[in-house]
């Protein structure tokens, strides 16, 4: 692979292991079994709908750094789209290209949902002023976008 895709690879398959973990444990908790769910809120209602709320966005956030520009503030990102330029073999790097185009549709609305609600507030949406509604986003949406 050579050292910059080898490295840049490595890293982003550290990354997803992780996304993957933290998923199937966000999945195990609040979305297999309602009687969990009833648990839970029988329990500390307060606190497991925070816990959830944070570990959504967090995962959201998570799958929009991993598809993010491979420049942003003037800095350099580890993202999946660094990947086609550090492949010399013009068929690979047409079949990573196609992998990643995929991939950046079936995250678009972790981006949406990460800079218009998680990483900032929007204006509008926040004061009930005419505005775009945040992309759908679903559990289902999320696994999807973990095939790719």
């Amino acid at each position: 692979m050579g050292e910059a895709l080898g490295g840049q690879y490595s890293a982003l398959w550290q990354e997803l292991a992780v996304l993957h973990l933290y998923w199937a444990e966000y999945k195990e908790l609040f979305g297999t079994k309602p009687s969990r769910i009833d648990l839970m809120n029988q329990a500390a209602p307060a606190f497991f709908h925070m816990l959830q709320e944070e570990l959504w966005d967090n995962r959201l956030m998570h799958l929009a750094r991993i598809t993010d520009s491979p420049r942003s503030a003037g800095r350099d990102n580890l993202t999946i789209r660094n990947l086609p330029g550090l492949i010399d073999d013009a068929l690979l790097k047409a079949k990573v290209t196609a992998l990643v185009d995929t991939a950046l549709d079936a995250t678009k609305f972790c981006r949406d949902r990460r800079n218009r609600h998680i990483g900032h507030i929007d204006l509008a949406l926040a004061t009930g002023a005419p505005a775009t509604p945040l992309a759908p986003a679903s559990r289902k949406q999320v696994n999807e976008a973990l095939k790719c």
